[in-house]
């Protein structure tokens, strides 16, 4: 069933308040690595001239690319970026428990994990694959819905367990760009360590997807910004 046709077989009160809540994710489409300050998905990370290969501050060994994102696309859809600079993520995956445990990599803000705006300039060159990479070389608008734990009070105390269960399956698993996350345990977007502010979704990572990774038991993880201090990024996941 169409996202729509669900909305349309709603009592008009229900379809009324969840209508306004619809919002457009982008589902990354992969093809082959291309290199360079491009997006993509674990890989090679582009490392500007002045900037190194992160490490982990918990076992030392080099952190692994998890995401390169181009800012430029995507400045409309994310206030308080800015041009010409590369959002990249990078996680521990040398561990093996002990960091993931020490570090609580599953908290917004850890030891293990690295994120991070950097330039794009001419100078520079790639750094470590510590993991195989994927370009990401377009995107595939979806609409979708909050995950229900998400709404408003009144409305998500209002629904019954058939429509709650139906309304879980418009919020997209997967790895994704904007829209709604989907939470394991229910919304757990940080805030912003400098100015107390609720962070901004960026990106979901889900386990074994376009990274051949696995949080915890099958987690899915996500990326949030500050939109005063976009420099701020917490990654932090949940498993059921």
């Amino acid at each position: 069933m169409s996202l729509n046709a669900f909305l349309n077989a709603l009592s008009p009160e229900l379809s009324a308040a969840l209508r306004p809540l619809v919002r457009t994710t982008q589902i990354p489409v992969l093809g082959p690595v291309l290199g360079g300050p491009t997006d993509q998905l674990a890989g090679a990370p582009w490392l500007p001239a002045g900037t190194e290969h992160p490490a982990c501050a918990c076992c030392g060994k080099p952190l692994a690319l998890f995401l390169q994102l181009r800012t430029d696309p995507i400045l409309a859809a994310f206030p308080g970026l800015e041009a010409g600079l590369l959002v990249q993520l990078f996680y521990c995956i040398d561990g093996d428990g002990p960091c993931e445990v020490e570090a609580e990599t599953w908290e917004a803000f850890n030891t293990s994990t690295v994120g991070r705006i950097v330039p794009i300039t001419e100078g520079g060159g790639s750094g470590q694959a510590r993991l195989p990479g994927q370009s990401i070389v377009g995107w595939q608008p979806a609409h979708e819905l909050p995950d229900p734990e998400e709404l408003p009070s009144p409305l998500r105390e209002d629904l019954d367990g058939d429509t709650w269960m139906a309304l879980g399956e418009f919020c997209h698993d997967g790895d994704k760009l904007g829209g709604w996350p989907a939470w394991v345990q229910g919304p757990e977007l940080p805030s912003c360590r400098k100015c107390g502010s609720k962070m901004l979704f960026l990106f979901q990572v889900d386990s074994n997807c376009g990274v051949d990774h696995m949080f915890g038991d099958v987690g899915t993880a996500h990326l949030s910004y500050c939109e005063k201090h976009p420099e701020e990024l917490g990654f932090g996941w949940a498993c059921g």
